[in-house]
């Protein structure tokens, strides 16, 4: 091969890497991680006195300003209740309405998104008032479905906020106590594996909603990758057994509440490799019946009856940040280093007839291949 040849070899791979290569400022944070309403709809009992505006750690006096409206409604009747946000912690605000709650009301909640970056620019719940409840005596039972090897969107450090990995990962998932029931949509969710808190995320500097899963409420994914010492994303769990269980607090204050714990088994081994990526978390089967003086199947907590399964909704992807932040490199950007590429390439043969001497260009190799 002639030493042109070699040198529009080299540029060409060397164009290449580059294009293909996430820039070093390609995921940059943003002033915020992600803001949201606990809760976000449904119902919630009477004698809870507001709702929790997390901030995702804006600056507390900006939100203080946003307009908020608190309609109630009746039939096509729609009444506008006033509302204070008074703060709460050092990223969050409780929104309470000048008069208290009634079983059987119906309200609409307005508000400006204060992490304008991820997610609507506008916050618009519906909500039900239920009746006065209790406090919970026991969170319910921890069920996990079987592991699978697929696709996973995780957070990565190699300068693309996220990255596509295959993995192994079982999903576990809380059904509530009979006594925990009224309270589903205002609590706050945490999973634990081995004794440590487990927040995983599809991408670094993009938090979970507030009270949540990187999968939804009450759920969660438990995954590794395959294999991990090859691979540029956030690894998860490292191979092999571990111990789960879900936490709960209403509106992240009181006594804690547990479900599980449960061992569960997540490891490549043994499972068949797949390209096809991960669905959304769908909602486990009920939990079998046991029988008295049974023992309950593997992935499943056997510390409390069984009781119906949750209707919360699959979680809905998150747009792409908006202005700064994380995201992958343009393709404007690598189609132009391409062609500058490819120019010089062309330039350099047609130089061949009249210089002699031309070393091979060599290229450095990307860390991310």
């Amino acid at each position: 091969m002639s030493s042109a040849h070699h040198l529009a070899c080299g540029l060409l791979v060397g164009v290449a890497v580059a294009a293909s290569t996430p820039a070093a400022d390609a995921c940059s944070p943003l002033p915020c991680r992600r803001a949201g309403l606990v809760p976000d709809g449904g119902s919630l009992p009477e004698n809870v006195p507001g709702l929790v505006l997390d901030t995702g750690r804006y600056p507390s006096a900006d939100v203080g300003k946003s307009p908020l409206e608190l309609v109630r409604l009746d039939g096509a009747a729609r009444t506008r209740v006033p509302a204070t946000l008074a703060p709460r912690g050092e990223s969050a605000f409780t929104i309470t309405p000048a008069t208290p709650w009634k079983a059987g009301e119906r309200y609409a909640l307005s508000l400006p998104n204060p992490c304008r970056y991820i997610g609507p620019e506008q916050f618009e719940v519906a909500l039900a008032i239920g009746a006065a409840a209790a406090a919970p005596g026991a969170l319910g039972t921890l069920r996990a479905a079987p592991a699978v090897r697929r696709v996973l969107r995780v957070g990565t450090a190699s300068g693309s906020c996220s990255i596509d990995e295959e993995g192994a990962y079982v999903d576990v998932e809380a059904t509530l106590d009979a006594s925990a029931e009224p309270w589903r949509d205002v609590l706050y969710w945490e999973t634990w594996v081995d004794g440590a808190r487990y927040l995983p995320t599809e991408s670094i500097g993009i938090g979970p909603a507030p009270g949540a899963s990187w999968v939804g409420r009450g759920r969660d994914r438990i995954y590794t990758l395959c294999p991990a010492e090859r691979s540029h994303g956030f690894p998860g769990v490292a191979p092999g057994r571990h111990q789960v269980e879900l936490r709960a607090r209403a509106l992240g204050e009181g006594p804690t509440l547990t479900a599980g714990p449960i061992d569960v088994e997540v490891r490549c081994d043994g499972l068949p490799p797949s390209s096809d990526k991960a669905p959304p978390f769908a909602a486990l089967p009920p939990p079998p019946v046991v029988a008295a003086g049974t023992s309950a199947p593997a992935g499943t907590d056997a510390s409390a009856a069984p009781a119906p399964a949750p209707s919360a909704a699959p979680p809905q992807s998150t747009p792409p940040p908006k202005g700064c932040g994380c995201q992958l490199v343009s393709t404007e950007r690598g189609t132009g280093a391409l062609l500058v590429g490819l120019a010089a390439v062309a330039a350099a043969v047609g130089r061949r007839g009249r210089q002699r001497g031309i070393r091979r260009a060599t290229s450095s190799p990307s860390k991310c291949a």
